[in-house]
């Protein structure tokens, strides 16, 4: 998976771990948060992984990644691709950075929807990487930042 981010205004990042390293230079206070959504097309499976450097009591500044590839017809796959492109951006930035890193998934532990049957393999597998995991409602990352670029 190729690391091609952008800014919110669609300008393209040339290096996106150097942008994290300046960025944290600047704002040494910032927190790193990474999320990934998905939506289906007739012919193709769009997937939005978004980085949040959130800066407390100031807001937060967005960069993100699209990928579109084939279809994928069942939700438990589509779902862990979510959580596998989380999972290798958060990995990728660790290797270049040295800030803790909170995984945002769009899924829900409640058993009413379908997103639960993966909560927790995805949530365990994640925390045994080291990584702090947040699911819905709490992961802005993933349920709203991504959801929108999504769109």
């Amino acid at each position: 998976m190729e690391n091609v981010f952008r800014l919110f205004g669609g300008k393209e990042l040339k290096d996106l771990g150097e942008y994290v390293k300046q960025y944290i230079e600047k704002n040494p206070d910032v927190e790193i948060f990474v999320g990934t959504d998905s939506r289906q097309y007739k012919k193709n499976t769009k997937f939005v992984t978004v980085v949040g450097l959130l800066k407390p009591r100031k807001g937060v500044h967005i960069v993100y990644k699209k990928v579109n590839i084939k279809k994928i017809k069942d939700i438990f796959s589509r779902l862990w691709n979510e959580v596998e492109y989380s999972r290798e951006i958060s990995q990728y930035l660790e290797s270049v950075i040295s800030k803790d890193i909170t995984i945002h998934l769009d899924i829900q532990k409640d058993h009413k929807y379908k997103s639960s049957m993966l909560h927790d393999n995805a949530v365990g597998y994640l925390k045994g990487l080291g990584y702090r995991v947040e699911t819905k409602p709490d992961s802005w990352a993933a349920s709203t930042a991504a959801d929108m670029l999504c769109r």
